[in-house]
């Protein structure tokens, strides 16, 4: 087990102990859901959890809340209810591995970045994809190989029909963004071993690791979603502290 897994099997373990020694009360509405709903068939343990008013569904029977009535301080800790969010642990030197686009369309895709000077494999890195709830949590599952200077892109579903493509089989759960919608998105990318690596973040910060700082990008008002994405520029920040004057808009590189 990945010392990643073990923290959020030790973080949902915390929860749940906390939860069960006092907690009976029913949850109130969910504050923070977008309405597509938890994914779940089960109550929270020990909590007289109801259905939601905004996505009409239980949350994880599982993993506990969080915040038991699903009360907002900024975003969710357990993002979808089920997803927590490791905190801001930075590697020794800066990441040759980085987010390079973020296309919040359809379909929803971003594209990781080799910097570096030597080849890399993604296998166990991990993209934690914020928008609509719940959180998409993606995890590379096998060998791929980036060479210096190479861009791999990630696709929702199996929307990715190059070879060199990686697909999540799910949901990359963006809002569209204008002229459509104007709602915050975010990308946090981690290390095999749990260290954050890069985040960005457009709207609002949402899911932002805790010890990590950025200035969200506001959503320029001349943007088109269908036709633009948000893309890398340079690279003056690093972990924890990140720049949203590190991106740009352009047109998207994978219409």
């Amino acid at each position: 087990m990945s010392s990643f897994d073990f923290r959020y099997r030790l973080a949902a373990l915390a929860i749940l102990a906390a939860i069960t020694a006092g907690c009976s009360s029913a949850d109130s509405p969910a504050s923070r859901d977008s309405g597509v709903g938890d994914a779940a068939s089960l109550p929270d343990i020990a909590s007289n959890d109801g259905p939601h008013q905004l996505d009409g569904s239980p949350d994880y029977g599982l993993i506990p809340d969080a915040y038991v009535g699903d009360i907002a301080v900024g975003a969710d800790a357990f993002s979808g209810d089920g997803t927590p969010i490791p905190a801001a642990v930075c590697q020794s030197t800066a990441s040759p591995l980085v987010l390079y686009e973020i296309a919040v369309s359809q379909p929803d895709y971003l594209a990781i970045k080799n910097v570096g000077a030597t080849p890399l494999d993604m296998k166990g890195y991990t993209m934690v994809m914020s928008g609509i709830s719940p959180t998409a949590v993606f995890t590379v599952p096998t060998s791929v190989k980036l060479m210096p200077g190479e861009i791999a892109y990630v696709f929702e579903y199996t929307k990715g029909k190059l070879p060199s493509d990686i697909n999540t089989g799910a949901n990359i759960p963006f809002y569209d963004g204008p002229p459509t919608a104007t709602e915050p998105n975010a990308v946090a990318l981690f290390a095999p071993g749990g260290e954050l690596l890069d985040y960005v973040a457009i709207g609002s910060n949402v899911n932002l690791p805790a010890g990590a700082s950025f200035a969200a990008i506001p959503w320029p008002s001349a943007f088109d979603s269908s036709k633009q994405s948000f893309q890398r520029a340079k690279q003056s920040g690093q972990c924890p502290n990140f720049n949203a004057s590190d991106w740009k808009t352009a047109p998207l590189t994978r219409p």
